[in-house]
């Protein structure tokens, strides 16, 4: 049985790049950050309800998305683990946009860069390729368990230099038993193709999910509860 008929709407709520890079200026603004153009208002609804929690937290400093243009090349074989990877792909988005806000003196930046892959079996997975290769990787979890695994790299402006604090979350997910039909059927919708491992919890992919062991938002591309966390810290340091 199909749990995801064809021509199903896609639904564009993806988050594991959508929080690439963030920007906190320690000017406070009495303006509210402008709305995203109408074309993307779906799309960036999920960042949005992260970026407000966080706002809720830490209120008066201002907050922008910049999309880093970071090339993302590093080979998840040359490090030890799959953490080591993410911190470190994450950490050249975030050095990438600490270049071009740097020259601003007139405030204190922290640059946040996150990125994330799923691991099973020591074998690291991004986006599919093709329809063939979001085939594969769906098999490969079925009626099993993979780690989600998010490094996010928090670069903290001192004068002239950065400081930098990294970390790594990691989510484990367990699939049900998913049969060939279902798994082509949920590769039509078009929601697998953009994103690390083929699926998305927060959609229709989350319904091939079992079970899962760990922070929910780190499986969407964010560990919100950690991150803030640790960004206590560093706005303390920012704000002082």
């Amino acid at each position: 049985m199909k749990r995801f008929p064809e021509g199903i709407q896609k639904e564009k709520t993806r988050t594991k790049k959508a929080l690439g890079s963030l920007t906190f200026g320690s000017e406070s603004s009495s303006s509210s950050r402008p709305s995203p153009p109408l074309d993307k208002e779906r799309e960036d609804s999920t960042t949005r309800d992260f970026l407000d929690r966080i706002l809720i937290s830490f209120q008066g400093l201002n907050l922008t998305i910049i999309p880093s243009t970071f090339e993302e090349k590093y080979d998840p074989k040359e490090y030890d683990n799959p953490g080591d990877f993410a911190i470190a792909t994450a950490r050249g988005k975030a050095e990438e946009v600490a270049k071009r806000v740097r020259d601003d003196i007139s405030n204190k930046f922290v640059v946040i860069g996150a990125d994330t892959c799923i691991s099973l079996e020591n074998q690291v997975f991004g986006k599919p390729k093709d329809h063939e290769d979001a085939f594969k990787m769906l098999s490969l979890f079925s009626d099993c368990s993979h780690n989600v695994v998010t490094g996010v790299s928090v670069l903290i402006q001192e004068g002239e230099t950065w400081n930098e604090i990294s970390f790594c979350e990691t989510t484990t997910v367990k699939f049900g038993k998913l049969v060939d039909e279902e798994i082509d059927a949920y590769i039509a919708t078009g929601e697998p193709m953009d994103k690390a491992g083929g699926y998305g919890i927060q959609g229709l992919g989350g319904t091939l999910v079992e079970s899962i062991d760990g922070d929910y938002y780190n499986v969407m591309g964010f560990p919100l509860h950690r991150f803030c966390c640790h960004m206590a810290a560093a706005i303390e340091k920012v704000t002082s």
